[in-house]
């Protein structure tokens, strides 16, 4: 029983020690990284959900809404940044 108490501990812990790092330094953009292989085999309507999932993440765990996204394609990944206010 002390083994599930210390992780729900340790997971409450961090939720807490990233939602006070995220306030005190003011972080407003998310960067999602996904390999070019990974985003075809994905495809464009499960990585639509995979960005939907985060930015409804951090508009419920960090008290920020969703302002725009940004897409940048390079040779060897695609760079998405979620940008929130």
């Amino acid at each position: 029983m002390q083994i599930k108490i210390d992780y729900v501990y340790m997971i409450f812990y961090y939720n807490l020690t990233m939602n006070t790092l995220i306030n005190e330094l003011n972080i407003k953009t998310f960067v999602l990284y996904y390999d070019n292989d990974e985003y075809e085999k994905m495809g464009k309507h499960e990585v639509t959900l995979d960005i939907i999932k985060h930015i409804n993440y951090y508009e419920n765990e960090y008290n920020i809404k969703y302002k725009d996204l940004i897409k940048t394609k390079k040779d060897e990944y695609i760079k998405i940044e979620i940008i929130m206010e």
